[in-house]
């Protein structure tokens, strides 16, 4: 196996829909939700494809969405979908929950804005995030999770998906809300 080959395992490993359905699936389980809540989230996995594969189709491009200027429809309909996602987690009552998805739409609301100016790496910013919350959840324990933030660098930035600079803006992006928000 060549370092490209790697390096694609280890950008689909930590592709940001699944990096961010694990963390929402990890926190239900954290504060013992129902199964209401884990059918919600199955929901939104197929709602999360569906719209990905039609923003891929729709604007002939990659499934990371490289364009930059690509990428600000799909980040609109996302503040969207977190807007009517955080009504549906208000009526779970679950503070917990409630905060976590605060933060998801504060970072995609900045995350956005972000992209009206400069190319961000998506995978870098979502995987600090979900590190931090990790690492805010369990203690020093867990913090060897951190090793994955320099491995997908790594990979993002050989396989010409970001430059260093935008890897390094995206960490320091979800660094700074997650500090913020917390």
């Amino acid at each position: 196996m060549n370092s490209t080959s790697v390096a694609t395992l280890i950008s689909s490993i930590f592709e940001p829909m699944v990096v961010v359905y694990a963390l929402a699936i990890l926190a239900g389980i954290r504060v013992g939700e129902s199964h209401w809540y884990f059918g919600y989230i199955a929901l939104l996995v197929v709602v999360g494809i569906i719209a990905r594969l039609y923003f891929k189709l729709k604007d002939k491009t990659n499934w990371d969405i490289s364009d930059r200027k690509k990428r600000i429809v799909p980040l609109l309909f996302l503040v969207g979908i977190l807007c009517i996602q955080m009504i549906v987690i208000m009526q779970f009552n679950n503070v917990e929950l409630i905060s976590l998805y605060w933060m998801f739409l504060w970072w995609v609301v900045g995350f956005f804005l972000l992209t009206l100016k400069i190319k961000v790496s998506g995978h870098l910013s979502i995987l600090t995030l979900a590190v931090c919350q990790f690492i805010w959840w369990y203690g020093n324990s867990i913090l060897w999770l951190v090793l994955f933030i320099p491995l997908l660098s790594w990979s993002r930035v050989l396989l010409k998906r970001h430059t260093i600079r935008e890897v390094i803006v995206g960490i320091c992006y979800s660094s700074i809300v997650f500090l913020w928000l917390n």
